[in-house]
């Protein structure tokens, strides 16, 4: 083994821990593409969920090149898997599909390790970035693909085998708001204009809508909130109150880690009285509307200002076992 690909294996290391998981988690997004069939040298597009990203598989002499693009709008694709190392042409990378990689030296029997290649667990990383880095980040897009049913060309001594025929399991996983966080941008001017330091916080995806509207301190005024994460995995509640004045609920009056889990948002009039949950305390004299967290049959909280300061009321909470 060369030294260049030692110190390659090495970088992936941190990768092969979520080799084999593609679920969602409060902090990155996951996509899951299972059984992708790969066959008759066709080309293959696969889009990624609401991304505006597609999946390509692109033939090649000896099998197909993986890459996933997207369409910064200049009227050229941007490779965005193109941070995947190595970026040497002489070295194999994981995302170029070629049946000679399954091959002895000789093409004459399987590939039991005396040919330098990626096999059949592939990891590969991808930006999330408006420009490409010049480096690769595993904290940021990464993934993993795996090769089944393999089918090659005939061995053929002195000759390069070629992959004619693969299933494929393919994950994607990115941070959450990285893919979209310049889909709403007079969110952010917003936001940001009202004092939102947009160089630390990005408005999060989830839950929607990306900005809750209300009167939220009772002056007459339209005020707006957001939910804000930043890159060290911290959340906030943000509310700008007339675009003048920012509060930052962060995570206090709330629990400590509630703020990441929250699946659903809603604002209520101060007026609107009771939810009808048993042994649910007293409606709170709010000086303007509420906003309704929610954990989806786990927990309901209420935000609001009364006495010209923001609290929280606990409607309910389920025990989980969480």
């Amino acid at each position: 083994m060369t030294d260049r690909l030692a110190a390659l294996l090495v970088a992936l290391l941190p990768l092969a821990a979520h080799a084999q998981d593609c679920t969602p988690t409060e902090t990155r997004q996951a996509v899951h593409l299972a059984e992708v069939t790969l066959a008759d040298a066709a080309p293959l597009r696969l889009p990624v969920a609401d991304t505006g990203w597609h999946l390509a598989f692109e033939p090649a002499p000896h099998g197909w090149r993986m890459r996933l693009y997207d369409d910064p709008g200049t009227g050229e694709l941007r490779d965005l898997s193109a941070v995947t190392p190595p970026r040497a042409a002489s070295l194999p990378n994981p995302r170029d599909l070629f049946g000679w990689h399954f091959r002895n030296a000789a093409n004459t029997g399987p590939n039991t390790g005396e040919v330098n290649a990626p096999q059949h667990l592939r990891h590969f990383l991808f930006t999330t970035r408006a420009t490409l880095p010049a480096t690769s980040d595993p904290e940021d897009g990464r993934g993993w693909l795996r090769l089944s049913g393999l089918v090659l060309s005939p061995p053929e001594t002195g000759a390069q085998a070629v992959l004619r025929a693969a299933r494929a399991d393919i994950c994607l996983t990115w941070p959450r708001g990285a893919a979209d966080a310049d889909d709403a941008p007079e969110d952010r001017e917003i936001m940001g204009a009202c004092g939102l330091d947009l160089a630390r916080w990005r408005l999060a995806d989830a839950p929607a809508p990306r900005l809750l509207g209300g009167d939220f301190d009772g002056d007459g005024a339209h005020d707006h909130a957001a939910m804000v994460r930043d890159d060290a995995g911290a959340a906030a509640l943000a509310v700008c109150r007339a675009g003048t004045w920012l509060d930052l609920l962060a995570p206090a009056p709330l629990p400590a880690g509630l703020l990441p889990r929250i699946e659903a948002w809603r604002s209520l009039p101060r007026d609107h009285g009771p939810l009808g949950y048993v042994d649910a305390p007293p409606w709170p004299d709010a000086e303007g509307d509420l906003i309704a967290l929610e954990r989806i049959e786990k927990s309901l909280h209420l935000v609001y200002r009364a006495g010209g300061r923001w609290r929280a009321q606990q409607v309910y909470r389920l025990v989980t076992g969480e």
